[in-house]
């Protein structure tokens, strides 16, 4: 919001007096990022799934272009598993975790399964809309780059692989999702000292 942003400005330039201030963002950061890792991909679509929401950007000769978010992020899914199972968001995550790491046993992995297909009609029409308004002008990249948390990380990549989404790549066909680990994004980030690294990439 510009009023959000002419307050931002306002209060770092009273502490850095003299300096301009830039924005740039996070989709701007990652494409850098990619680019290091992954020379030889230039058209692809980017998502971050952060605790509070989940953005998509198409970015195409390096450039980042069409973008679009909705309001759902990891921490719903959490809540909506901790209501199917009448337990606290937490022990929720960490059954999700042990399902992915394959550490529970066969009932309790099940029933985690069982959970997530059963939350899945919600995030689904939430992620269709957003990919409707990503492709408003021309189908977007069917190559995306998922940056989620570990613990789901593997859910979204299914969720993003769904054939109903197909429509909206220019191959019309599912999308082929490739998870950018925290481990790759670790040697680009530089936290002050007494900071922590940001829920929606940690």
């Amino acid at each position: 919001k510009p009023e959000v942003l002419s307050e931002m400005k306002e209060a770092l330039g009273s502490v850095f007096f003299g300096r301009t201030i830039t924005f740039q963002s996070a989709f701007f950061a990652f494409s850098i990022i990619i680019k290091e890792l992954l020379p030889n991909i230039t058209h692809y679509t980017l998502i971050d799934v952060t605790s509070l929401a989940t953005s998509a950007a198409v970015v195409r000769q390096g450039a980042v272009l069409e973008h679009a978010d909705t309001e759902i992020g990891w921490r719903m899914i959490v809540s909506e598993l901790a209501k199917i199972n009448s337990t606290t968001p937490a022990e929720a995550l960490s059954r999700a975790r042990m399902a992915t790491e394959n550490t529970c046993t066969d009932a309790l992995c099940q029933s985690v399964l069982q959970s997530l297909t059963a939350v899945e009609p919600t995030f689904v029409d939430a992620y269709g809309k957003m990919f409707n308004e990503l492709a408003k002008r021309k189908r977007i990249p069917g190559m995306v780059i998922l940056v989620a948390p570990p613990d789901l990380g593997s859910w979204f990549a299914n969720i993003f692989s769904r054939v109903d989404f197909a429509q909206f790549a220019v191959s019309e066909q599912p999308f082929s999702v490739h998870q950018l680990w925290s481990q790759a994004l670790a040697g680009h980030i530089d936290l002050a000292s007494g900071l922590v690294e940001d829920t929606g990439i940690a």
